[in-house]
């Protein structure tokens, strides 16, 4: 399925950013306010009024609001910036509104949920993209080349290790699972890195195993195994502490090797062992920096110039491969856990 283009505009497009949280602040108006132009047409909503006019005074941003329904009227467009099971309802009620919608990932809470999203968006002849900006990086778009074109082979293996110590700086508990499902750090790292493994193999892999520490509420460290077409893929996830935190995708005449923080260059090797590492040309220094791809992307949809870069038709595999792995989850074997649990008790 692919994204329907929206009619085209000659006026300068209307934005509401939902969500006056940390990556709205850090990622979508850093980009957003660039464009002079915009500042007069883009509203900031919040449910607490206070932060938004905050947040509003900080981007040069006149208007706000606490109700995103009571802005509907006066957009073009929406970016959904708020905690992950809020995303479902806002989405789908800017959607049906005939408004194209920016959301931040994950999707959806559910496969369900996703595939309902789409569907309203193809109903009423708009938009839905992901902010899976990982895509965008030279790397991770060379590696998807380097697999099409053959360049190590068909590929046998995967191996992906995502662990760091938990501070982004939340306004809520949303992700540990308080106020949604009990969801945490698969649904944190998982739809960026479920999405470029999805994006890599072509192709939405089986789950073999997932595994967690979870207790019944969200999950602090997660282990997964998948498998597609004689690949398998062995997935690492860690709010807890760092991990090597790299990739490696091994083919049958030879593998790349890279890290995850490191857009601009990954290690060509050869099935003889021979060592090349491979620079890309980028004008990027950090993250931020692909903000304003993603916006100026969204922003040249709503004027009808252009297609979503992430649509949100492409991220389905990924959604649907975290919904199974959550729902098929067994806990670690902690024998630590057992053996304090019975001098506690005794």
């Amino acid at each position: 399925m692919t994204e329907p283009a929206p009619a085209r505009s000659a006026t300068t497009p209307r934005i509401a950013v939902i969500g006056c949280g940390a990556i709205a602040r850090s990622f979508h108006l850093p980009a957003l306010t660039r464009h002079r132009e915009l500042l007069d047409h883009l509203i900031v909503v919040d449910r607490d009024l206070a932060r938004a006019r905050e947040v509003g005074a900080e981007f040069g941003i006149t208007r706000t609001a606490a109700n995103y329904p009571d802005v509907l009227s006066d957009v073009d467009g929406v970016i959904v910036t708020v905690p992950h099971h809020l995303h479902y309802r806002i989405a789908m009620d800017c959607l049906r509104a005939g408004k194209h919608v920016l959301c931040e990932k994950p999707l959806a809470e559910s496969a369900a949920e996703a595939r309902e999203m789409v569907a309203a968006a193809e109903s009423a002849g708009v938009t839905l993209s992901v902010n899976l900006h990982r895509r965008l990086y030279p790397v991770t778009r060379r590696i998807h080349q380097l697999i099409r074109e053959g360049a190590i082979g068909r590929l046998k293996r995967i191996q992906f290790f995502w662990g760091e110590k938990f501070d982004w700086p939340v306004t809520t508990g949303f992700y540990f699972g308080i106020g949604g499902k009990p969801h945490g750090v698969l649904f944190d790292k998982g739809p960026h890195a479920i999405d470029l493994i999805c994006w890599w193999l072509g192709g939405r892999p089986n789950v073999v195993s997932s595994r967690d520490d979870s207790f019944g509420g969200g999950e602090a460290m997660s282990s997964l195994v998948l498998e597609h077409q004689g690949c398998t893929v062995e997935a690492e996830f860690s709010f807890l502490s760092r991990y090597p935190n790299t990739y490696t995708l091994e083919g049958e005449t030879g593998r790349i090797e890279g890290s995850l923080f490191d857009f601009r260059s990954y290690d060509l090797v050869s099935k003889t062992g021979a060592r090349r590492k491979v620079k890309l040309e980028s004008t990027a220094r950090g993250i931020g920096d692909f903000a304003p791809v993603m916006i100026d992307n969204f922003i040249a949809v709503l004027r009808g110039a252009e297609r979503p870069l992430v649509p949100a038709s492409e991220v389905l595999p990924s959604v649907e491969v975290i919904d199974e792995c959550y729902a098929r989850r067994q806990r670690y074997d902690m024998p630590w856990h057992e053996a304090w649990r019975r001098v506690a008790h005794a």
